[in-house]
């Protein structure tokens, strides 16, 4: 189930990047976002943390 969403995660990514650099109106608002005060990474690293995660949780088991 997990690398269904693995695999996708990067596509994903891609896309909303590519949407920002076509989109000024989303690329705003993306902007927006980042320049808020509870924004203190930029929006993709947001998109990134669940993997991070999961590599996490697999040193953890691993270790266990």
């Amino acid at each position: 189930m997990l690398t269904a969403h693995l695999q996708k995660h990067s596509e994903a990514l891609l896309e909303l990047e590519r949407t920002c650099r076509s989109s000024r109106k989303l690329d705003g608002l993306c902007r927006d976002f980042e320049l808020q005060k509870v924004c203190y990474l930029p929006l993709n690293i947001f998109f990134l943390r669940p993997l991070h995660r999961l590599m996490h949780y697999k040193q953890i088991l691993e270790r266990l």
